[in-house]
């Protein structure tokens, strides 16, 4: 091995010198906007917690699905015991009219859902 070489000219530790930008040159766009489609897709997912449970159904799905789908570290954030957030995740199922504590899990359409809705057309 040895030292790093480095362009002649140029100090240890400093960058290398910015280009101009181009008069008309545009920044690299951020990421796209939600397609219609996915935001009607999302809303169709998430659309039967929309009744009298549905904040707490959400606070429910949300912490469930940062804990990774766990249920102790779920009924240790909501402060509720296991049991409870297991009974809570089984009224989401009859609900969601899917799986989510038994393979196959909607975990990932829900967590992309959830996320589609986040980000704002």
């Amino acid at each position: 091995g040895g030292a790093p070489s480095r362009p002649a000219g140029r100090a240890p530790g400093r960058a290398a010198p910015r280009r101009p930008r181009r008069a008309g040159a545009r920044r690299p766009p951020g990421p796209p906007p939600p397609r219609p489609a996915v935001q009607e897709w999302a809303a169709r997912q998430l659309a039967p917690m929309g009744g009298p449970a549905g904040p707490a159904a959400e606070e429910t799905l949300r912490t469930w699905l940062g804990c990774e789908g766990r249920l102790g570290p779920t009924a240790a954030e909501l402060g509720i015991s296991v049991p409870g957030a297991r009974k809570r995740l089984t009224r989401l199922e009859t609900v969601l009219q899917r799986s989510l504590l038994r393979p196959p899990s909607a975990r990932y359409d829900l967590w992309l859902a959830l996320r589609a809705q986040e980000v704002k057309p």
